[in-house]
């Protein structure tokens, strides 16, 4: 489960759910000493089978990890330097040595690269590398776009017009940038095989034009020129996907900065429409997704702005 949150206090708030879906607890997890948080996620850091945390931004060119007790309570762990400030994050095994690694995409004062940080087996990092990229603050997001078994890397350059892709050396070093064309300000990106071919397909989600746009695989991490375009609300800055209707496909949402709601749009055979906008009043700044109420189907929570700090949480019915 991963988002994004701007705390002032460089604070993150934990609260613990009942398994219905009623959060509780007022714990706050100190992070950082820059000036608030830009991306939280959460991972088995250490392999000791519970969460851990990870929040990144705030000026502080760290990612601060706070390894989880096993009962929701969150302390020690390091701060992992970064080039510069970091605006998005993920974790995944990227080296294939069995535990998770980091990468964050980072922007400041014209450099733009994405930091590979290489887990130790024990949640502590070290090693790893920047990866250059381009096209100013962006997203990421990661998945093995051409079969040969590793994760690449894919980058959004939001003032660029391009998506980048980044492939997998296999040991957690990625080659150049390949760019796909992706015009209108991409904010958001991720991979699903839309096509039921096998291979990941890529969507990016579009600030300039309030569309989420869609590339075929050729099955070797190169994507179609054109695809479709599915209209969706104000400013798409995150993008999720998840089988919302339990039909088996994957349906699309998208956390939309400035409509102050979250877009859903079903799957059919490839195609997304329909759905709804689900209204937050708010500016919307994260999205994540998961089965909150335990009823089998999946719920989401947004984090919005007002002038105190709230997340909002949508109950699938």
């Amino acid at each position: 489960m991963g988002g994004s949150l701007g705390v002032s206090s460089n604070q993150v708030a934990v609260r613990l759910n009942d398994g219905q879906g009623t959060f509780s607890g007022s714990t706050a997890v100190r992070v950082g000493n820059g000036g608030g948080d830009w991306a939280v996620a959460t991972a088995d850091l250490d392999s000791d089978g519970d969460l851990d945390l990870l929040a990144a931004g705030g000026g502080s060119n760290a990612v601060s990890v706070r390894l989880n007790d096993g009962r929701g309570n969150f302390g020690g762990g390091s701060e992992v330097p970064v080039l510069v400030t970091a605006y998005s994050l993920a974790t995944a095994d990227l080296d294939s040595d069995g535990d998770l690694d980091l990468v964050v995409h980072t922007n400041s004062n014209g450099q733009t690269v994405a930091s590979v940080r290489l887990n130790q087996g024990n949640g502590m990092f070290g090693g790893g590398s920047e990866v250059a990229v381009a096209g100013g603050t962006g997203a990421l997001t990661l998945g093995d776009v051409d079969n040969d078994g590793d994760l690449d890397l894919l980058t959004t350059g939001f003032s660029s017009g391009y998506i980048y892709t980044c492939r997998n050396q296999g040991n957690g070093t990625f080659g150049p940038a390949a760019a796909t064309l992706m015009p209108n300000n991409p904010a958001a990106v991720a991979l699903a095989d839309l096509d039921r071919d096998g291979d990941l397909d890529l969507l990016a989600g579009c600030a300039g034009s309030n569309t989420v746009e869609t590339r075929l695989n050729n099955g070797q991490g190169q994507f179609a020129p054109t695809g479709a375009s599915v209209s969706v609300g104000n400013y798409p800055e995150q993008l999720r996907l998840a089988d919302l209707d339990s039909d088996g496909d994957l349906d699309l949402l998208t956390g939309n900065l400035q409509g102050g709601n979250v877009s859903v749009r079903f799957n059919t055979a490839g195609t997304f429409a329909g759905g709804s906008e689900v209204a937050l009043g708010r500016t919307v700044h994260g999205l994540a997704i998961g089965d909150l109420d335990g009823d089998a189907d999946v719920d989401f929570v947004a984090g919005v702005e007002s002038a105190s700090s709230l997340i909002r949480i949508a109950f699938n019915q």
